[in-house]
């Protein structure tokens, strides 16, 4: 599992970087000691990650969903040939053991696709945790400025 793990994360690519790369591009560190501007560069910075974040989740889902259609036509074609070819109506496993395949390269590719949905929904809920963290910085410098006025 680590291996493949490994592999995936520094072979797969969506658009022009792996999982590895991106997940890099994604990360950021809030100091301990930061001030109001770094909180409002970094609330940028969270701004345009989301925002990448919500578009590469997008087309992965629409990529995704197309695939999952045309895996089901396929199936459904297959299962079509199958029934024509056959004189008495196969068992339930035999049938969905065909399909699977016939099926089989389109199945990998959704495989792939549902892996960056999941990825890009992870950046998603993440970068909405750490706006909230800076959200809480923002109200504490605040309400430290205010109470040393």
């Amino acid at each position: 599992y680590a291996v493949s793990f490994n592999q995936v994360k520094t072979t797969l690519k969506f658009g022009n970087k792996t999982l590895e790369e991106w997940c890099t591009h994604f990360n950021f560190v809030i100091s301990d000691d930061i001030d109001f501007l770094e909180l409002v560069d970094l609330n940028r910075k969270i701004d345009e990650l989301t925002s990448v974040a919500h578009n590469n989740y997008g087309i992965s889902n629409t990529t995704y969903n197309l695939l999952k259609r045309g895996r089901d036509k396929k199936a459904i074609k297959a299962y079509s040939a199958m029934m024509a070819s056959v004189n008495k109506r196969p068992s339930v496993a035999e049938g969905e053991n065909r399909i699977a395949a016939e099926c089989s390269e389109e199945d990998d590719k959704l495989s792939v696709a549902k892996a960056f949905v999941d990825f890009w929904d992870e950046q998603i809920k993440l970068l909405v945790k750490r706006s909230k963290v800076i959200e809480q910085l923002f109200w504490s410098l605040r309400n430290h400025k205010e109470a040393t006025e």
